[in-house]
């Protein structure tokens, strides 16, 4: 496993093993998980020695040079060994590829800025991004909720100080059919 693919790759949880070009010139890049990591379980955090089986699996990215390389990570399961933990069974799971994960974290903030900082819209997004619609509008309304965490309370009361700027101008309602003179003013 090559440290300099790994650092050129981005991603410290995990490692590249290799890459191997295509005959359409698209990159498959093999990932491993990152020693920190391995057979450390996500419930409790005890590492584990007693191994279940490999799967694979196949995250998204983003795009590093003309293409998006398509990645191919080989981890395993795992069983918990401490006694105490609800979870029984695990697979190798990293800060950058949570478990369950079809979209790596920096792609995910990277939509989140594309929606949020640049008024991209979220189906154009998701599209360059290569994924769905609702996994880019997750990214986007975890950023915002974090964001608005801070913002002060709703207004439950709004007064027509608060809506109305300058001041008000009045002007002569119509003259009524029958009945003597004017009517009340009416706002502009």
């Amino acid at each position: 496993m090559s440290k300099s693919s790994s650092t050129l790759f981005g991603l410290e949880s995990v490692t590249v093993e290799r890459v191997v070009a295509g005959v359409d010139g698209r990159r498959t890049v093999h990932l491993r998980t990152a020693a920190p990591w391995v057979g450390v379980c996500p419930e409790c955090g005890v590492r584990s020695t007693v191994s279940n089986g490999w799967t694979t699996t196949h995250p998204r990215d983003v795009r590093f040079g003309s293409d998006r390389p398509h990645l191919v990570w080989r981890k395993r399961k795992w069983l918990c060994s401490n006694a105490l933990c609800d979870r029984r069974a695990f697979t190798e799971s990293t800060p950058d590829f949570p478990a369950r994960c079809r979209v790596s974290a920096r792609s995910k903030q990277e939509m989140a800025v594309a929606v949020l900082g640049h008024d991209r819209s979220v189906k154009s997004t998701a599209a360059s991004f290569g994924c769905d619609w609702k996994i880019c509008h997750r990214a986007v309304i975890a950023v915002a909720d974090a964001v608005l965490a801070g913002e002060s309370e709703p207004v439950t009361v709004l007064g027509v100080d608060e809506t109305r700027r300058g001041k008000a101008k009045w002007k002569p309602g119509p003259i009524p059919e029958v009945g003597c003179g004017w009517t009340a003013g009416t706002p502009d």
